[in-house]
C-alpha cells in the first residue's frame, strides 16, 4: 500500500497530535511503549526503534494503526476512530521518530 500523504511538516504534526490523543497511554508520550495505560500483561512497542517488528513501510505500518496488532490484538484498530487521512499522517509522525 502505498502512502498518499506526503511527509511534511504539517503532515508530520497533524500525526503527532492525532498519536498524543489516541496512542501515547499504551505506547507512551515519547513513543517509547512505556505508557502508563497499556493493558497489563501487554508490552507495547518501541515505536523509536530502527527496526520494527510488525514491518516498518509506511503500508505496514497503517495496516496495523487501521486493524490492530495481532494475533491476540491487544492493540485494537482505529479504523473507527481516525480517518484514512488522519492514520496515513501518524505513520508519517511515526517514521519521522524511527531510529531516534
Amino acid at each position: 500500500m502505498k502512502n498518499p500523504v506526503a511527509s511534511s511538516p504539517d503532515s508530520i504534526k497533524a500525526g503527532q497530535q492525532l498519536f498524543q490523543k489516541n496512542c501515547r497511554f499504551c505506547h507512551g508520550a515519547d513513543a517509547k511503549g512505556n505508557g502508563p495505560m497499556a493493558p497489563e500483561g501487554t508490552h507495547p512497542s518501541n515505536l523509536t526503534d530502527a527496526k520494527w517488528d510488525r514491518g516498518d513501510s509506511d503500508g505496514e505500518i497503517f495496516a496495523v494503526i487501521r486493524d490492530g496488532a495481532g494475533p491476540k490484538f491487544d492493540m485494537k484498530g482505529f479504523k473507527s476512530k481516525m480517518s484514512e487521512t488522519d492514520i496515513w499522517n501518524v505513520v508519517n509522525y511515526l517514521k519521522s521518530l524511527q531510529g531516534k
